[in-house]
């Protein structure tokens, strides 16, 4: 039986969170009839300074435009005699500007039966837009959190169906994954133990071409890119990740670059004992600073 909403040949997953009092979409994914995939993401309604890429383009002159569209395109690539796949990522604004593009290209897929990590995303606050709306497709939920308590972060990871994460993950994290005709997605889940703020944190993992490496150090990194993660290393980008989303909103609001929050928030920002490394990264006098106090040594 064909899928409400879904258009002959198309399979639809929309991956969700639960909140005290809605539920949110965070990322649909499609799959088209050449059996390729489009990651729609549900992403905030402007574009924040705070969407990166690694090694692709600047997006700090478009910050605060309208989003319309943000989506990767994971192409089947029949035609490559490298056994590449060709991973599209796709930015649309409003106002005329023209579509933003990067390119992933990965051997994981196909060739070396590893993981292409796709991208991260902390989950800031989301509107109306993103409640999830019942009737198109599957449903996945990543799980249930209280947004005055916490903050959501996961990462998605492309691979072969017959690919799956061992069982090297610490209990604070969840994955989920889901079998289409040619891929698995993966949906790697924790929670940062920080109040949600209004703005989130993106960030895109791209690919660069090794022939253009600058030395060969640059070069070996590139082709180790192209080949994919293993295992250990995916759970090691996600933790390294999740550790620098953590850096990065607290960073964001010391500087101003956040809504004001209450002592409630910095009590929990202090409880990541982050403070405790006030030495190399300047939280303390950033901290005090804009709670007027100095926190426990």
């Amino acid at each position: 039986m064909q899928e409400q909403g879904l258009v002959e040949g198309e399979t639809e997953i929309s991956f969700t969170f639960v909140e005290p009092d809605r539920e949110i979409t965070v990322l649909t994914v499609k799959e088209d009839k050449e059996q390729g995939l489009r990651l729609l993401l549900r992403s905030p309604d402007t574009l924040s300074a705070l969407d990166d890429y690694a090694d692709g383009p600047d997006l700090s002159a478009f910050a605060g435009q309208r989003i319309k569209e943000s989506r990767y395109s994971i192409h089947a690539s029949d035609e490559s005699v490298n056994g590449i796949n060709l991973i599209k990522r796709t930015l649309r604004l409003f106002g005329g500007v023209e579509p933003i593009t990067s390119v992933h290209l990965t051997k994981a897929i196909k060739t070396a039966n590893q993981f292409a990590p796709i991208y991260t995303r902390r989950v800031g606050e989301l509107g109306e837009a993103h409640k999830y709306k019942p009737g198109k497709g599957r449903l996945i939920r990543l799980g249930a959190y209280d947004p005055n308590k916490f903050t959501a972060f996961f990462m998605v990871v492309i691979s072969s169906p017959e690919r799956s994460l061992n069982n090297l993950r610490p209990r604070t994290t969840s994955v989920f994954e889901y079998n289409f005709t040619r891929f698995k997605i993966t949906v790697v889940v924790t929670y940062l133990p920080i109040p949600t703020l209004k703005k989130g944190h993106l960030f895109h993992l791209v690919t660069i071409n090794p022939d253009l490496a600058v030395n060969e150090e640059e070069k070996a990194a590139a082709l180790a890119a192209i080949d994919g993660f293993d295992d250990l290393e995916v759970m090691d980008l996600f933790a390294h990740m999740a550790r620098a989303a953590e850096d990065i909103l607290i960073d964001d609001v010391a500087r101003g670059g956040g809504p004001p929050r209450d002592s409630s928030f910095w009590q929990a920002v202090l409880r990541t004992g982050l403070y405790k490394e006030a030495d190399q990264s300047e939280y303390l006098s950033r901290l005090a600073q804009v709670m007027g106090y100095d926190p426990p040594s």
